[in-house]
Parts: structure tokens; sequence; C-alpha cells
């Protein structure tokens, strides 16, 4: 597993975030997360890539 890295020094959006999580527990349980990358300007015919891989392991209850 890959530790999220957070550029220092650069803007982030939403208020200088680099991960936002949202939860909903009722009536359909689920949990979003979002990786944002560092804010940066695109030259013209330049496209982001953001490469993500997420792992899941059950929990016990």
């Amino acid at each position: 597993m890959r530790p999220l890295l957070c550029k220092s020094k650069v803007a982030y959006p939403d208020g200088g975030s680099s991960t936002e999580v949202y939860t909903n527990p009722d009536p359909l349980r689920y949990v979003e997360l979002e990786i944002l990358g560092p804010l940066h300007t695109l030259a013209r015919g330049q496209s982001p890539i953001h490469n993500v891989t997420y792992k899941l392991w059950p929990i016990a209850r």
C-alpha cells in the first residue's frame, strides 16, 4: 500500500484539502473517498492523469 503524499507549498482545492471523505449512514450506508491533486494550469492540449487504486478489506463485526 502506498501512502498518500501531499506536496507542501502548493495550492489544493476546497480550502487546501488533499483528501475528502463523505459518509452516509442511512438509509444506504456508504463511504466516498476523493483524492485531490494540487491546482495546476495546463497548457492547451495537455490533460491531467490521476491513477488511483483502492483496496478494500472486510471488517470484523
